[in-house]
């Protein structure tokens, strides 16, 4: 929680949560970053499947290779970051060629 929450909230915000011990409700949480959004109870698993089918539909390719590039800055100073990213070949999604020609095919038909 000490290092976590400043960096997601701010150090005066998680001083304030830490020191205070209050509760926050999910709308307020949002508000201040420490979750990505708040959702009614009713609607939890709506906006679950929603997310999923939304990230299930994305290159599972480029997903990987993003996710190892976010994962190689952890801990990093944004310069070293930044030269990692450019510097670094991650290589090209798998099925980079597949999603290029469907892109084609669906240009084509709207033309």
């Amino acid at each position: 929680m000490s290092v976590r929450l400043p960096e997601r909230v701010g150090r005066s915000r998680a001083k304030e949560l830490m020191f205070t011990s209050r509760r926050i409700d999910g709308r307020e949480a949002a508000a201040i970053r420490l979750v990505d959004r708040a959702v009614p109870a009713a609607e939890l698993d709506a906006v679950v499947a929603s997310l999923a089918a939304e990230i299930a539909a994305n290159s599972w390719g480029t997903n990987r290779i993003d996710k190892a590039l976010i994962a190689s800055h952890s801990g990093r100073s944004r310069t070293d970051a930044l030269l990692i990213e450019r510097n670094t070949p991650f290589g090209v999604p798998e099925d980079m060629a597949e999603r290029m020609s469907a892109s084609r095919r669906r240009d084509k038909k709207t033309r």
